[in-house]
């Protein structure tokens, strides 16, 4: 059997998606832009070669390659357990394949090969089966399955880990693909830091979100999600999402011309403002846990069509009882499997960080391919964060951050404005597909985007009218009377499973208090630590089998922070370690116990409350 046949018949077993791939690619009229070759080495075995405008390029050394991947395996010798490492590069396998024996059983590696015609070749002249076949080794070949790269990194990049993720690139290759090396760099650091963020923001409103996330089921009754309305709009025009910075007052009366026309998305900041130059939008968008009500206060805005996330602030939510409401996403797995009753799905959107980035990510997913920004200034002016609004609170010389603007000259931003700006422009550069438009005409200038005022934006599109507002409005609800009845009943199941969560707890508090008892004793038999130890990681898991569970944590987020992670700090003393795990695990687990019958009295008020309603 050849190393092709070999690979590919591995490739079939442990990656189908993949294979799949390759097997459609050898029908296609791809042009190879890589030309490889096999070098022979001085000791023996062989190397990858390629040209490159005439010139050649050794993927390895032509010496002692294996030596070499030893070598650069040993950098890595001391990562801890639980890692994540991620790799630009794949090569002929054996420096990948010398790191993954290396490493512990526990660490997870990502290969991304940005050159199809040196993963063919790969496959063709070397053993690759270890690694495909690796069940903590994922590959990933650009103009293949690179499409997955983000669902991959956020696979991988935990709570529990992300202070345990490395990138790094083999050997030429961040030399013979810079572009793509720092593509790939700058969404390894984005899921590391989102990843972050998203700890930061779940800490500050852990509370908070959990109420949001049980209180807004209350309107699930009245409600629509994402799914109902994929292929409902016309795509044949663009998607307006509207900002509230204080370029939205240069192009707001232009915005009169969209109703109708062009589906227009607003940010619940930029509602007072549109609502006050008689412009409603066909729809809002809130996202934050602790976005502020003042910006309903207005009763018009609450005859918008409004989309939320499951977390969405609840005070605003139920403003909107008797008015469409749309469940655009959720953070959690639990709404999934209540919208599975009407045979939906729920899924996480991508969030980005700010309101306007979810209003993107929501267009995209109804099909959405031609975007254009108003009013996303992210820059500072001199005198207001928002349209509409003067004398607001401007950041402190000290934190402004110098950048390139719309036009060219040099404006200032904040932190969070630039982070907003970067997710724009990776979004871009991962989504070639989507063409977005920035009519915001002042701001920050986003690469990748066309720069183009909103005026001419309408003029180029002279469509048909169409009621975006009206076909949100006379969608049915997703639930039908039956499968209301349902998902109650899932309800009380929830009740009934937090009561058998807090027993398993209950019994874990027990199980680690006795394991510090022997430790600190300093008498006991190592059976007994291992029975102890087994018994907490089953009720771990048992735990984890609960959808639930996800409340709870959030729930003791802000005080108990990154106890996953810092259980992973592994120290030398196998008692000072076990004990210091089980106090760990023990406090996890008491101040999960002291929240679950604060988690289920919200779902009995939910359930009573619509049960009355």
């Amino acid at each position: 059997m050849t190393y092709y046949e070999n690979n590919i018949a591995v490739m079939k077993k442990f990656d189908p998606d993949l294979y799949t791939l390759i097997e459609q690619d050898k029908d296609s009229e791809r042009e190879s832009e890589n030309n490889c070759f096999v070098q022979q080495t001085k000791d023996g075995s062989s190397i990858i070669g390629i040209n490159i405008n005439d010139k050649s390029y050794y993927m390895g050394s032509r010496y002692n390659p294996t030596r070499e991947a030893e070598n650069f395996a040993k950098k890595y010798a001391d990562i801890g357990d639980y890692s994540v490492v991620v790799f630009f590069g794949l090569g002929s396998g054996m420096i990948a394949r010398k790191i993954v024996e290396l490493l512990g059983e526990h660490v997870q590696f990502l290969f991304y090969e940005p050159s199809i015609d040196i993963f063919l070749h790969a496959m063709n002249h070397y053993d690759l089966s270890f690694l495909i076949e690796h069940q903590r080794t994922r590959i990933i070949v650009q103009g293949w399955n690179d499409t997955q790269l983000d669902a991959d990194l956020g696979y991988h990049i935990t709570d529990e880990n992300y202070r345990r993720c490395y990138f790094d690139s083999l050997p030429l290759y961040h030399q013979l693909f810079p572009n793509d090396y720092e593509m790939v760099k700058e969404k390894f650091s984005y899921a590391v830091n989102a990843t972050y963020a998203t700890i930061t923001t779940k800490q500050r409103f852990a509370v908070k979100a959990v109420r949001n996330m049980i209180y807004n089921m209350k309107e699930l009754f009245h409600s629509n999600c994402e799914m109902d309305f994929e292929g409902v709009f016309p795509t044949d025009r663009p998607v307006i999402i509207v900002a509230a910075g204080p370029s939205l007052e240069k192009n707001v009366e232009d915005l009169r011309e969209v109703k109708g026309k062009f589906f227009m998305i607003a940010v619940d900041t930029a509602l007072p403002y549109l609502i006050s130059k008689g412009i409603q939008p066909d729809l809002a968008v809130t996202v934050d846990p602790g976005k502020k009500i003042d910006l309903f206060e207005d009763e018009r805005t609450r005859t918008i069509p409004l989309a939320i996330y499951s977390s969405s602030n609840h005070d605003i939510v139920s403003l909107l009882h008797d008015q469409k409401i749309i469940f655009a996403s959720a953070e959690c797995s639990y709404y999934n499997k209540l919208y599975q009753i009407a045979g939906k799905c729920m899924y996480s959107l991508p969030k980005g960080g700010s309101v306007a980035t979810c209003a993107v990510t929501l267009a995209v997913e109804w099909g959405y391919k031609k975007i254009v920004l108003v009013g996303q200034d992210l820059a500072l002016a001199p005198d207001k964060v928002h349209a509409g609004k003067e004398n607001e609170i401007i950041y402190k010389p000290e934190d402004r951050i110098p950048i390139e603007g719309y036009y060219g000259d040099t404006v200032y931003t904040s932190l969070d404005y630039d982070y907003y700006r970067k997710w724009y422009e990776l979004y871009l550069r991962c989504n070639t597909d989507i063409e977005m438009i920035n009519a915001t005409e002042g701001g920050a200038k986003i690469v990748g985007t066309i720069q183009k005022p909103l005026k001419e934006v309408i003029e180029e599109y002279p469509v048909e009218q169409f009621d975006f507002e009206g076909m949100i409005q006379k969608e049915p609800p997703t639930f039908d009377y039956k499968q209301q009845e349902e998902v109650v009943n899932l309800w009380k199941q929830s009740v009934d499973h937090l009561d058998e969560l807090k027993n398993i707890l209950y019994d874990s508090i027990k199980q680690t208090k006795y394991g510090i008892q022997l430790i600190t004793g300093k008498y006991y038999k190592p059976s007994q630590m291992r029975s102890i130890q087994k018994k907490v990681r089953n009720n771990i898991t048992k735990c984890n089998e609960y959808d639930e569970i996800y409340f709870l944590d959030c729930m003791i987020a802000k005080e108990q922070g990154d106890v996953l992670s810092d259980v992973f700090d592994m120290r030398e003393d196998n008692n000072e370690e076990c004990c210091r795990m089980f106090e760990k695990l023990q406090a996890y687990m008491q101040a999960m116990y002291e929240v679950v019958d604060d988690v289920k009295s919200m779902f009995v008020d939910v359930i009573d409350s619509t049960m009355k309603g």
